[in-house]
């Protein structure tokens, strides 16, 4: 809060709040017992007297309404819903599962902020799922995430923009007998249909919109794109120095990032601003086994102009192209910029998954472009 103090609200009623004026911490629970415990001295003790609690049910809904003396107010559903009100006007609600599933899920929302939802599920959190050596089990959870949790339990934020993040524990197995990783992944799903994945140890692996479509084509081609496949997740999940060309992986640790083209050449751009790029063609092909970090071109450092081995003369041109962006600039400042095929894809398949959007304008119509028929569409936001 503004004055440097706490206050922690739990889905079941209680909460707790600090004073550090007076260096004390207070916990109300949900029968309405205070604790108070003092931070100096480490002494607790409980108040003889609970706060008053006044309960009401309502003859039309038959729900239970309790009303605590701090100002929480908590309504039991004969449904086994429950929805709480802290002081602040902070909403609980807790229901169950649809589809009769296992486990309850809870929302908190508050005016201002964004809405959280809780997914839980006891069977899940039971079964405590490890995940498999290297990119064994890399496809686990493509239909639901929940089958990759190590506590059934999946903590999703909801922000303005329509970009969903997911948070949950993995367990991983790692090399040798009995050994595991255990640590909280952070699954950031964008509007555009681009994923971020973010691991606590500090590896971050992005996929753009275009890889993503990319992935699917070559994959198994999922028509709903964008919500049933799942191709990009096995380059998500799997090994960081096996992902394909497009696919960018960071680590937050040594502040890097980089990614990897079809011919093998990696590109790495470090947090100083220091930049380097390892071609294939000139690796040590006794050091492969060592790592990309051990991995040096034979070719001389040189300041200045430009060095082309003569090997790298007769290769073959390569098979992707970097697209060209043209922009046009007029004398008097304004200018605009040409999208090539694959950049109009994306902004069609962007702004097309949004047409019932009231604040969003779509308008396609024929109009004539130097005697030659077209076709412009217009997006404007309100």
């Amino acid at each position: 809060m503004a004055d440097g103090n706490f206050i922690i609200y739990y889905s079941d009623g209680t909460l707790t709040y600090s004073d550090k004026r007076k260096g004390i911490w207070y916990t109300v629970n949900a029968s309405g017992v205070r604790r108070v415990r003092r931070v100096k001295d480490r002494t607790i003790a409980d108040d003889m007297t609970p706060l008053k609690i006044d309960t009401k049910i309502d003859p039309e809904t038959n729900a239970t309404v309790k009303i605590r003396e701090d100002g929480v107010l908590t309504i039991e559903y004969i449904d086994q819903s429950r929805l709480i009100v802290m002081p602040d006007g902070t909403n609980i609600l807790k229901k169950k599962r649809a589809n009769d599933e296992a486990g309850t899920i809870t929302f908190i929302t508050k005016e201002g902020f964004v809405p959280i939802r809780q997914i839980y599920d006891p069977v899940k959190a039971r079964a405590k799922t490890v995940i498999g050596l290297g990119g064994t089990d890399a496809l686990m959870g493509k239909d639901n995430i929940m089958e990759r949790t190590n506590t059934g339990m999946i903590s999703e934020v909801c922000l303005p923009d329509k970009t969903i993040i997911s948070s949950y524990q993995e367990k991983q197995e790692l090399e040798g007998y009995n050994q595991f990783s255990t640590c909280m992944i952070h699954l950031i799903k964008r509007y555009d249909f681009s994923v971020v994945k973010v691991r606590q140890d500090g590896e971050v692996c992005m996929i753009t919109a275009n890889e993503r479509a990319f992935l699917n084509e070559i994959g198994k081609q999922m028509d709903d794109f964008g919500t049933n496949d799942y191709d990009y997740f096995f380059e998500m999940f799997g090994i960081p120095n096996e992902r394909r060309s497009g696919v960018y992986t960071a680590n937050l640790d040594k502040g890097r990032i980089w990614t990897e083209d079809e011919e093998g050449n990696y590109f790495i751009a470090y947090a100083n601003g220091d930049t380097v790029e390892k071609m294939s063609v000139s690796f040590n092909l006794d050091q492969m086994v060592e790592g990309i970090e051990n991995k040096e071109p034979s070719s001389p450092r040189i300041k200045d102009g430009e060095y082309i081995e003569d090997e790298c003369k007769f290769l073959p041109p390569p098979k992707s192209m970097a697209d060209p962006r043209l922009i046009y600039i007029k004398n008097d400042g304004s200018g605009q910029e040409f999208f090539n095929h694959d950049q109009l894809r994306h902004t069609f398949r962007t702004y097309h998954k949004d047409t019932e959007n009231p604040d969003l304008i779509q308008t396609s119509k024929k109009i004539l472009t130097q005697n030659e028929e077209t076709i412009s569409h217009v997006f404007c936001s309100k």
